[in-house]
């Protein structure tokens, strides 16, 4: 996996996590695993050289 593809990752987990806490509410269960999926791919990113600010930015995509 190269830098490009760990960020399109984040990016949609970042989405999939908004929709999450739209659908159920930010203290379902849901919510904090698709939370807990989020950290992971921003994990996996950073891993793959992603700095603060592209992941700070996986938001505005």
């Amino acid at each position: 996996m190269d830098k490009a593809t760990a960020l399109r990752q984040a990016t949609d987990a970042v989405t999939v996590f908004a929709q999450v806490v739209t659908d159920y509410g930010q203290g379902s269960p849901e919510a904090a695993s698709a939370e807990e999926g989020v950290r992971r791919t921003f994990l996996v990113a950073r891993a793959h050289g992603a700095t603060d600010g592209d992941l700070r930015a996986t938001h505005c995509r």
